[in-house]
């Protein structure tokens, strides 16, 4: 039987392994914001307190000339990128993290259930309700993963847009919606609820005989 479930048994040590390092990436982010919130002396802040903004519109200090000396203005539109302010006292990293650690939660949860899932099939166990009830837990999880980060990093980038102003840039506060993941949700949950529901035919049959 240990060579009939070896590629499962196999499934189970790498979910450990992501398990631990999701685990690392918890620790490495609790590090992190603490250094922000304590500002040590020892470490350049500044190189730490970048954060990810979206952009509108961001014009150009400078015109372009193109032949025969015709001057045109230049702006980039609909972009990103990382914004440091320097001995700026702004909390928009810290906000920022609370998105990021909600993201990793969330996905650690998923783990913990698939462990749970290769666990059982491991052991033989593949065709009962319980196997069901963790699909049917993932599937949720999934289609948390795919919504309530995002309303969160939306939130914030309402915030930044109208508590930090820039000249000459326009902030764009934009909810990104995962219809993919929503999508690959909802076949996890479809598929939930075959394994719960042929279980329960299953219990009914052994019932009536």
């Amino acid at each position: 039987m240990s060579q009939k479930y070896s590629f499962i048994k196999a499934v189970s040590l790498l979910l450990k392994a992501v398990w631990y390092i999701q685990w690392l990436f918890i620790g490495s982010l609790i590090v992190f914001a603490i250094t922000i919130f304590a500002k040590p002396d020892f470490i350049k802040l500044d190189a730490l307190n970048g954060f990810n903004v979206e952009f509108k519109k961001v014009d150009l200090p400078r015109s372009i000339i193109t032949p025969p000396n015709q001057v045109h203005e230049v702006f980039l539109s609909n972009g990103e990128g990382r914004l440091h302010i320097v001995d700026h006292e702004s909390n928009y990293v810290l906000y920022r993290l609370v998105g990021v650690f909600l993201d990793i939660f969330i996905f650690m949860i998923i783990i913990y259930f698939l462990q749970e899932l290769f666990k059982n099939m491991a052991e033989g166990n593949f065709f009962i309700k319980q196997n069901g009830e963790f699909i049917k837990y993932i599937s949720y999880l999934v289609i948390a993963s795919a919504i309530v980060p995002n309303i969160i990093y939306y939130f914030i980038n309402i915030h930044i847009e109208n508590t930090l102003h820039l000249e000459s840039v326009v902030f764009k506060s934009k909810f990104n919606f995962d219809f993919h993941t929503i999508l690959l949700g909802l076949l996890i949950f479809a598929i939930s609820q075959v394994f719960i529901k042929g279980n329960e035919l299953k219990e009914e049959n052994e019932l009536t005989i």
